[in-house]
This record gives C-alpha cells, structure tokens and sequence, in this order.
C-alpha cells in the first residue's frame, strides 16, 4: 500500500497533465495541408468530407482545387473563396461516381453512423466502412484520399468517435493501398510522431487516442 502511494505522489508531481486531445488539429491539419498538392495550371476537383469550418477546405482552394465542402452540420465559413462552394449534405445522399481528385477526411470517418452524433439519428455500426467504399466510389482512379483518424486499441466511445487498432484499421482501409502514413501520440502535453506499433497500443478513451495520419489510393 505505501509503495501505491508513493508511486501516486510521484505520478502526480511529474506527471500532472492528464493525457488530452488539445492541439491534435495542429498534426491533423499540418499533415492535410502538407499532403494537398499545388495544381495551380489544371483544373481539378476536391471534396472536403466533413468540413466543420473550412479551414481545409480553403486550403485546398488556395492551392488550386475547386472544393465542395460538405457537412452533416450547417457551417458558416468566416471568409469567402471562389473555389469553395458548401453543401449541408449526407455523404450517403451522393449518387455521381468518380468525380473527384481529391479528397479530405481528417477527423470524421470515425463519427459515421454514431446516433446522437452530428445529429445522426439513424446510424449503422459500418457506416464507416460503408462510407469508406462510398468514397472509393467518388475518387477518380487518378486520385487520392488525404485521411486522419483515431488510432489505438479498438473502441467505440458512446456517440463521441471510434478508435481504430489492430482489428479496425485493416477493415477500414480494405481496398486502398497506402502511399504514406505517420502515427503520432502525446507525452503529457506535446504531441510526437512515433511507431504504427506504439500507436496502436494506446490505451484509449472518450478523451483520448493516439493519431493515424495517411495518404491513400483505390486499389485498381
């Protein structure tokens, strides 16, 4: 019991941030707009999945792509673009096929098909493999998928994300080869790139998982 408490005092002094997910859009996004390609000369097309407020969307724009930005959430986007058009949309509500060159979905496949989330009031437990082949639908062969996500253990946490591991990753990224990856994870406060092995063994939560950040392509 004394040896407890004293690794408790311990803990506390030296490690007193409980493990959070504050500036995990800093690596999410940074590692989104370092993947957009520049295309400034061609005319090619973007759908931002998930969009919130933009801010990637914009990106996308800025560096040449006309971008429909779509979100299950009415957004009000606090600057105007030529190339960035909105849409409050239901990414299942899309009949067209293989219509864009790229595609941004940082931090949403996790929350497909999770009720009470968004305002989904009707999900399915693989909405976000649903989802995944849905988009593999609307990609040109030409294309590629700029996703981030939750990794660690496998978990589903209430209405609030999915956590890919060693089980779900694989299922989710059946049918897309992977051009580039990076896994990032947090010490108290400061997030660092680390293994897809380290990653994947996060202890996950509600508040907490580590980063799975790739490129993608369809397998032909």
């Amino acid at each position: 019991m004394f040896k407890k408490l004293l690794t408790f005092v311990y803990n506390k002094i030296y490690y007193p941030v409980t493990p959070n997910l504050k500036n995990d859009r800093v690596v999410e996004y940074g590692f989104v707009a370092a993947n957009i390609d520049d295309i400034q000369n061609r005319k090619l097309k973007a759908l931002d999945f998930g969009s919130g407020n933009g801010q990637l969307s914009l990106v996308a724009a800025i560096k040449g792509h006309n971008t429909l930005a779509i979100d299950l959430v009415d957004q009000h986007f606090p600057y105007k673009h030529p190339k960035v058009r909105f849409q409050k949309k239901d990414l299942f509500s899309f009949k067209r096929k293989s219509s864009f060159d790229l595609i941004i979905n940082c931090s949403t496949i996790e929350h497909a098909g999770l009720e009470g989330r968004y305002g989904i009031t009707e999900g399915k437990r693989d909405d976000d493999i649903n989802a995944m082949r849905l988009l593999s639908g609307l990609l040109k062969k030409s294309g590629k998928m700029v996703l981030t996500l939750p990794v660690g253990k496998d978990g589903v946490f209430g209405n609030r994300h999915r956590v890919y591991g060693k089980i779900r990753l694989p299922e989710l990224l059946e049918g897309w080869n992977i051009v580039r990856e990076e896994y990032w994870t947090k010490n108290k406060d400061v997030w660092f790139e680390c293994s897809r092995h380290k990653a994947l063994r996060t202890k996950s939560s509600a508040h907490f998982y580590s980063l799975g950040c790739f490129v993608l392509v369809k397998k032909h």
